[in-house]
């Protein structure tokens, strides 16, 4: 069930973790993690810091909370792409928290202390 740097080529390499929101609800948050470390060493040559596991667990726990009520209302959003710190090209390491892909729409999402916030500066960078 993981997917990470070390699973796929391309684009996914420059990310943490993706999979369909399915595959997202059905991951244990360790193994998220793991993978999320996995990159940020990989990519950065340095461990996260505790501030930084602190915030991907407040996203796991706050995204698998909201995405379970879309699902409820949406079922067909579970086939809907997910992929979490993808590094943007050309962007010295910039990566955005979340970008969900439906079959129309690219969301990209910045989780801060207040939850959930649709961000413009990365879209534009997409």
């Amino acid at each position: 069930m993981k997917k990470s740097n070390k699973v796929k080529n391309g684009a996914f390499q420059r990310c943490g973790w993706w999979g369909t929101i399915t595959e997202f609800l059905a991951v244990e948050k360790p193994l998220w993690t793991e993978s999320l470390v996995s990159q940020q060493v990989l990519r950065f040559g340095d461990e996260p810091s505790d501030s930084q596991i602190v915030a991907w667990s407040n996203c796991y726990d706050c995204l698998r909370s909201q995405l379970r009520l879309l699902l409820a209302g949406k079922p067909s959003a579970a086939d809907w792409a997910i992929i979490f710190e993808y590094e943007l090209h050309r962007e010295r390491g910039r990566r955005p928290d979340v970008i969900i892909l439906t079959r129309s729409s690219v969301a990209v999402l910045e989780l801060g202390t207040l939850g959930l916030m649709p961000t413009t500066l990365h879209c534009r960078r997409l």
